[in-house]
């Protein structure tokens, strides 16, 4: 979300919880590998209004964890402590396997991939749709290819039905 430039968007639309492993991973040690998009990445949380939050372990989680296959990095499983310990509404995730295992859960726990994300808020009027448009366009490269289609389609539903309402 933070390279497709509607994190902001996201920001001033929910409420948005970063574990800290996701800040660490994302902000801290991508300033010491001297990654530009980091610094961006730290001021627009932080502008934003993002909380940073800790997490402990949660039984939820882990048995989630157990079951699956893939083996997960910190960041992955502080998300999703945190998404049970804080009565979340969703993960936004672009982790495919993390994803799976999300869907896959028994209930499943609600998920948000990036292009999703940008679509909603379009949908949501938090963002116009070429805005949207452009914010895909930043991460097409990333992002799977049927993932970025949906998502353009999806766009182009929208604007003609704006267009239909004019």
């Amino acid at each position: 979300m933070g390279k497709s430039g509607a994190l902001p968007a996201l920001l001033s639309a929910a409420r948005v919880l970063v574990p800290r492993a996701v800040w660490v991973e994302a902000v801290e040690e991508g300033k010491r590998e001297m990654y530009e998009d980091a610094h961006v990445l730290e001021r627009v949380l932080e502008e934003g209004g993002a909380e940073v939050v800790g997490h402990e372990a949660r039984e939820e989680a882990e048995e989630l964890l157990r079951v699956s296959s893939a083996s997960f990095g910190a960041g992955e499983r502080a998300a999703l402590a945190a998404f049970f310990a804080h009565g979340a509404d969703a993960i936004l995730t672009d982790d495919r396997a993390f994803l799976a295992l999300l869907v896959g859960a028994s209930p499943p726990v609600p998920a948000l991939v990036p292009t999703a994300a940008i679509v909603a808020l379009a949908e949501g009027g938090k963002t116009s749709v070429a805005e949207a448009k452009e914010a895909l366009g930043k991460i097409e490269h990333s992002v799977r290819a049927e993932a970025y289609e949906a998502a353009m389609q999806e766009l182009e539903k929208l604007e003609e039905t704006e267009e239909r309402k004019r």
